[in-house]
């Protein structure tokens, strides 16, 4: 026969430790290392971009 409160106990602790040990792998996913790599800063995007470039070369 099957203890009920057995089955209870160690479903319990294999729930405890297995939202523990997500908890730790999201935590480390989140925390910043020194080895990524900044990311780059965005420059204003514009459609005449192209055209105001070739505009000031016409210039004198």
């Amino acid at each position: 026969m099957i203890d009920i409160s057995t089955l209870q106990a160690d479903l319990n602790s294999w729930l405890w430790l297995s939202v523990h040990t997500l908890r730790n792998l999201i935590s480390q996913d989140e925390t910043p290392t020194a080895s990524t790599t900044p990311q780059k800063t965005s420059r204003p995007f514009s459609l005449l971009s192209p055209f105001r470039s070739k505009t000031r070369e016409k210039k004198p």
